[in-house]
């Protein structure tokens, strides 16, 4: 068996360095090495390398970042900081509600907190009172007040880890789920269960945030060893089969409330809801993810651990609005350094973490055109049709499995900054959140999200809503058979409206498939077509056929690529997401026609995808991400991609080869 070595381009440099001593200096022979840099890559050996050999030699990581590429060089932070310098510096009134008259006001707001040391005291002092007041508690019943008085007032989640989300067995409705949690006080879960020494690491803030609250450093130190003890506890009963699977949802199963009474005995199912400020439970049950981690939460609550529990939610008040007492406290202000931001790019980061979507609004008024709008529908509608004719004729598919898989093709639905434009209206509630100043307002948001959040439960789910921000360079795909992509997105070299349609179909186009294909993957496939998690919605036969072609798909990806000719994906793991990139390609090439169609499509398929990364974030990426990295993204894809061969006349010898019988399909 060959192995297809995955050249990529890591631009480093070693440096030696000889010891000295004391004895008597010598004269030195110096060696020259001469390296050689690469000046061009053949198609047929290494396709990612021969399009962005010069990109990424010309690509230079700044201070502090791990990667860069097709993603981070769109400008969105100059785009964003355009459109809100040209709203403030206006001179027109905006009506009421209107995503302009909300980012001003809550710009000048953010510059005013900045030059009012009055209203900064006020928000210390505020956190202050809070603090003391988690000091004071002397019993469990108090411990829960505090902390539902925590997440109401101030959208702050402590102990309990409920959210209201869709959903999976009716995502047309709102459910209370109980996610599994990874980790507790900043201190990773799996970390610690691997190497429970490690959690020494996470020991100083702990400790920094007691004293804080006024206690000594041998007893802050002493009250965050026994928390971390604890913690350790939670990382001992929960499941990573879980957090390491590709489908951690499918371990989702409702409990009704007696089940989680019996599960609870500590402090039950009603005291849990409540501090996460809930007084009933339209909804019934919960949707558990890992119920043995629930039952260890519930085994921390006794009086025994009051102090940890304590220094708990001192912590978590601390993580959201420590920013406001740091200048007070030397001893956190690591935690929340002193920003040499400009005063505008800091109210513009204020604004995305307390508007998102209100600032989404002002991003596709200013960035999505008519024009632009048309070629993204066609496009999408293109991509939709391709995927018809692709399971139509998958002739290993049954015809009542293909008609159920189209049917799920025919539900899916786009979100993106027409659907915005469409839904965009004024509204003047949103300024019932300003508050006298901004630590006022930034409370008075996350309190209205909690609210809000309360009043969803039981109720029916707008499955066409808003996921993500506009302005976010990204896209997504929603087990409720939901596609967003965002308008940043739509910049080149993903799409460029006036480029031509084969090269923004191998971008934004691949993009696009890619996250349809993800309806048909290894893991999502799994819900039927209203969106339903239901294992068993396709005929036996079907599903045994899907399996053994995810065998086969494992093997393919585990075995004929490597990086660094050492490293391996792990198959299972990036399943989904190779089968998401798998189908994109067969659907964008199923559009092409020509060798200068598909010449174009392949190019700029490559080119989105070009990223310099360090070498130890790549060796991370291999166990930890779904995603496989880039170099096999666009490799090993196309090196299954009959037309690929076509067009670049591979053949037996050259690196990207694979041989017929050894290629795989999706769909085909």
């Amino acid at each position: 068996m060959h192995i297809r070595k995955i050249a990529a381009l890591w631009l480093g440099m070693a440096l030696l360095v000889t010891g000295c001593s004391v004895s008597a200096i010598r004269p030195t022979q110096t060696t020259r090495v001469n390296i050689t840099p690469i000046t061009s890559i053949r198609a047929e050996d290494d396709f990612y390398g021969f399009v962005n050999l010069e990109a990424l030699q010309n690509t230079t990581l700044e201070y502090g970042e791990t990667q860069a590429g097709a993603f981070t060089e769109i400008d969105i932070i100059g785009q964003l900081s355009d459109s809100v310098a040209k709203v403030v510096n206006g001179t027109e009134e905006y009506p009421e509600g209107s995503c302009e008259q909300i980012i001003r006001d809550a710009y000048l707001q953010y510059l005013e907190f900045q030059a009012d040391d009055t209203a900064q005291d006020q928000a210390c002092t505020e956190i202050e009172a809070e603090l003391k007041k988690i000091s004071d508690v002397r019993t469990m019943d108090e411990l829960i007040s505090i902390a539902e008085e925590l997440k109401m007032d101030y959208g702050v989640s402590t102990f309990s880890n409920l959210i209201v989300d869709a959903d999976i067995f009716n995502p047309d409705q709102y459910g209370i789920l109980w996610e599994q949690v990874t980790e507790v006080c900043g201190i990773p879960l799996q970390k610690i269960n691997d190497d429970p020494y490690l959690a020494k690491d996470y020991e100083k803030r702990i400790i920094d945030t007691l004293q804080v609250m006024g206690k000594s450093y041998g007893e802050s130190k002493k009250i965050a060893q026994d928390l971390i003890r604890l913690i350790i506890d939670i990382a001992w009963a929960t499941d990573y089969e879980i957090s390491n699977s590709a489908d951690p949802f499918s371990y989702f199963s409702l409990l009704s409330e007696a089940e989680l009474d019996a599960a609870l005995p500590r402090l039950g199912r009603q005291n849990f809801e409540r501090m996460d400020g809930m007084d009933s439970n339209p909804y019934g049950g919960w949707l558990v993810m890992d119920k043995g981690q629930l039952t260890a939460f519930d085994a921390l609550y006794q009086e025994e651990n009051l102090e940890e529990l304590k220094a708990w939610a001192a912590y978590y008040l601390l993580a959201q609005y420590g920013g406001f007492i740091a200048s007070e406290y030397p001893i956190y202000e690591e935690y929340f350094p002193q920003s040499y931001d400009t005063l505008a790019l800091q109210a513009l980061r204020y604004i995305n973490h307390s508007f998102p979507l209100v600032l989404s609004d002002l991003y596709v008024k200013d960035y999505y055109t008519e024009e632009t709008d048309q070629k993204f529908s066609r496009m999408c509608e293109d991509i939709r049709e391709s995927y018809r004719d692709l399971i139509r004729n998958s002739e290993w598919l049954s015809p009542e499995a293909r008609q159920l898989l189209l049917q799920k093709l025919e539900n899916i639905r786009f979100v993106s900054g027409g659907f915005c434009l469409e839904q965009m209206k004024d509204d003047p509630g949103i300024n019932d959140l300003f508050g006298d100043h901004l630590f006022d307002t930034q409370r008075n948001v996350a309190k209205n999200t909690v609210a809000q959040s309360i009043e969803k439960i039981g109720q029916p789910r707008n499955r066409m809503q808003l996921g993500m921000p506009m302005h976010m360079v990204n896209a997504c795909y929603d087990t409720d058979n939901t596609v967003t992509i965002t308008v940043a997105i739509m910049a080149a070299p993903f799409f460029d409206v006036n480029a031509d349609y084969y090269t923004n179909l191998g971008g934004l186009g691949a993009v696009v498939a890619h996250e349809v294909g993800h309806a048909f993957d290894a893991n999502i496939i799994k819900y039927n077509a209203e969106g339903v998690y239901d294992p068993a919605w396709l005929p036996a036969t079907d599903r045994t056929a899907l399996e053994e072609r995810n065998r086969v798909a494992v093997e393919y990806f585990e075995n004929y690529f490597t990086v660094f000719d050492v490293y391996r994906v792990d198959g299972q793991l990036t399943l989904g997401e190779n089968y998401a990139d798998l189908g994109a390609m067969e659907c964008i090439t199923n559009i092409a026609r020509t060798k200068d169609d598909y010449t174009k499509l392949f190019e700029n398929y490559a080119r989105i995808w070009s990223t310099l990364i360090l070498n130890t974030d790549v060796i991370s990426q291999l166990s930890e991400d779904p995603h496989s990295p880039a170099t096999i993204r666009v490799n090993a894809i196309l090196a299954t991609t009959e037309d690929f061969y076509d067009v670049y006349g591979l053949k037996e010898g050259d690196g990207m080869y694979i041989a017929p019988e050894n290629r795989i399909s999706r769909w085909k």
